[in-house]
């Protein structure tokens, strides 16, 4: 199995799928086959999270312009993600939920200073730039 795990040759999602088949196999959590196998469980993890979703739901992501490591943090996202929905987003949506999240992450960060002031409103002035452009497709397209 470790063999297997750090083949090279074996693309993510069959990885994924003899992982999960052997961890239901011999009835094994993540923590009990990372132990057993001495792998890390956050290595498991991200190996595992490939069963999510489909080969052909990931190509379609990937066109999209989307890496593997935020295909990955959607799909491992606590929240249940609906891949058809997924489909629908642009990169530029994905893009500014991670903004969003950082700047929730780093809201309380007492280092603020006065380029921390001068960067948001830069970036105010690009998003109401954006947020015209799109009202403007909106309006043609009715």
């Amino acid at each position: 199995m470790v063999e297997t795990f750090n083949k090279k040759d074996i693309d993510k999602f069959e990885k994924a799928k003899i992982v999960k088949q052997y961890m239901e196999l011999k009835n094994l959590s993540i923590r009990k086959f990372a132990t057993r196998f001495k792998i890390a469980k956050s290595t498991v993890e991200r190996c595992i999270i490939w069963n999510r979703i489909t080969e052909k739901e990931y190509k379609a992501l990937k066109d999209k312009g989307l890496t593997d490591g935020k295909i990955r943090a959607m799909i491992s996202s606590p929240v249940e993600m609906n891949v058809t929905e997924l489909l629908k987003k642009s990169s530029l949506d994905y893009e500014l939920e991670a903004m969003i999240r950082q700047l929730k992450k780093n809201s309380q960060d007492p280092n603020y200073t006065e380029f921390t002031i001068e960067l948001l409103k830069k970036a105010h002035n690009q998003l109401n730039i954006i947020e015209m452009r799109i009202e403007r497709r909106i309006k043609k397209a009715i």
